[in-house]
């Protein structure tokens, strides 16, 4: 009996998308790795100083920031932290290298993560973002409509 085509590029999809993350992962070096773990850790002084860490770090850090918001697509509540501490240091980065995965922010499950990104294209000053923060207008979060319309004005100063 011949096989469905479509469950046969479903496997062949969700094989190349575990390769992608594979290599997205052996992209980071264990140092960020292992701060990029920390800033999850139940005590707060240690979550906090990773954070600070990769703060630091500023610009050097951002492709690996990068990775780790994508490598953190899951539905849990690690991940949602995770997400919304990347979009937040690509923020204070202050670096425009981050922009992409800014913009695929604004579109996240997460509203705080949502939220975040634009504040993210506020402090980096992404007017090209404006089309995207326009349709944040219409999210189904409140906090995220305010937060864009707060940001849409910004940008429409500039």
């Amino acid at each position: 009996m011949p096989k469905d085509p479509d469950q046969e590029t479903d496997i062949i999809l969700e094989a190349q998308k575990e390769e992608y993350r594979q290599s997205l992962a052996q992209n980071i070096p264990p140092y960020y790795r292992d701060l990029f773990a920390a800033m999850l850790h139940n005590d707060p002084a240690i979550a906090n100083e990773a954070f600070d860490k990769v703060m630091f770090e500023r610009g050097l850090a951002v492709p690996y920031i990068c990775d780790q918001y994508i490598l953190s697509n899951y539905k849990t509540a690690e991940s949602r932290k995770m997400r919304y501490y990347c979009i937040q240091l690509l923020s204070f980065s202050g670096v425009k290298s981050g922009a992409e995965t800014i913009e695929a922010a604004l579109s996240d499950e997460e509203p705080s993560v949502r939220k975040e990104a634009l504040y993210a294209v506020e402090d980096l000053k992404l007017k090209n973002m404006l089309p995207m923060v326009r349709e944040r207008l219409q999210d189904l979060n409140q906090d995220v409509r305010r937060v864009a319309q707060e940001v849409y004005d910004y940008l429409l100063s500039m």
